[in-house]
């Protein structure tokens, strides 16, 4: 994975190479800073952070280093990684909630981006003949609605909080593409 510096005709700024795989999804996230003890409070309250979902069954969080800019050279550091059982397939993460949401092979997984420990997750059921996988994923920027598209043709929507299915439904081709419009009260979707 490489990074440019857009406002520096493209110049790369940093290749990172800790995926042993294809990586599926990339999103910058804003994180509150937590002092640590016996330092002085800085007037930075969030930190930028870089997070990376493979089908190399990985999800990796870079921090911008202490006093880097953007534009530095180098200015992501590896901060966590943490193994799964499945290809990540699609990402998304709720800056204000501080949630990443992962789709899995068959598995939809609901984590805190700050320690990437589980809060839920959704298994197909196991009675099914043919058990989806999980496309597309995607979290409202409050942290309170994920929606998860599937190759069987659905469009699946849970409350983050408590991990219930608040609404499914059948679309006539696969999901390809979706996002929430800009007053957050409908869901677009593409297909091919």
């Amino acid at each position: 994975m490489q990074l440019y510096d857009s406002a520096n005709s493209f110049d790369p700024v940093q290749i990172i190479e800790s995926h042993e795989s294809t990586v599926t999804s990339v999103r910058f996230l804003k994180e509150p800073i937590v002092p640590q003890p016996d330092t002085t409070p800085s007037g930075n309250k969030s930190q930028l952070s870089l997070l990376t979902a493979s089908a190399d069954k990985s999800l990796a969080k870079y921090s911008l280093m202490r006093g880097k800019q953007l534009n530095d050279l180098e200015p992501f550091e590896l901060v966590k990684s943490e193994s799964y059982n499945n290809k990540i397939f699609s990402m998304d993460v709720s800056s204000s909630s501080s949630l990443v949401l992962t789709g899995h092979d068959q598995t939809l997984t609901l984590s805190s981006s700050s320690t990437f420990q589980m809060l839920w997750q959704k298994r197909p059921d196991p009675s099914r003949k043919v058990v989806p996988h999980h496309l597309k994923v995607m979290i409202d920027e409050y942290g309170k609605v994920a929606v998860t598209s599937t190759t069987d043709r659905q469009l699946m929507m849970f409350d983050t909080e408590s991990g219930r299915l608040l609404a499914k439904v059948q679309c006539g081709e696969i999901i390809t593409g979706m996002c929430f419009s800009d007053n957050k009260r409908h869901i677009i979707t593409t297909s091919s």
